[in-house]
């Protein structure tokens, strides 16, 4: 596991200052794909459920009956909100990590798309249980 992500786990469950709240949408199709290494596989599964019992944290998984939409293939995306209890505080910022690079949108137009899209995805997520059991039932196989 490379120093980032190890960086961004220990981050989740920091106490001071206070550990950011991480919503993730994931599509079942990501979790189903299957690697080389089941092992691997199921232990990385093993590991979101794990992850998705801290209180700032949820995972939930978009199921392939949701079938295709219109943000079904936004692809990955990380909406940034920062304390608004500072001196000058960031503004909401969509980050979009591609093959050439990443791309930081705010502009309120941007951050409205991706509100749109995200509020679009989790209605049609399963919520946070049944996520975790699917995620449980996927990692077993």
């Amino acid at each position: 596991m490379n120093w980032a992500r190890r960086w961004a786990q220990r981050l989740l469950v920091r106490a001071v200052p206070r550990a950011p709240h991480y919503d993730v949408i994931l599509s079942e199709a990501v979790l189903r794909r299957p690697l080389r290494d089941r092992l691997a596989m199921a232990r990385q599964l093993e590991a979101l459920v794990m992850a998705s019992r801290q209180p700032n944290v949820k995972f939930r998984v978009l199921p392939l009956a949701a079938g295709l939409f219109r943000w079904a293939e936004t692809g990955t995306s990380t909406v940034l909100d920062f304390p608004t209890h500072v001196r000058e505080p960031e503004p909401t910022t969509v980050y979009k990590d591609g093959p050439c690079g990443a791309a930081y949108l705010d502009k309120p137009h941007e951050i409205q798309t991706y509100e749109e899209a995200w509020h679009s995805l989790g209605e049609r997520a399963l919520d946070v249980d049944d996520s975790r059991e699917l995620i449980t039932a996927i990692a077993r196989r």
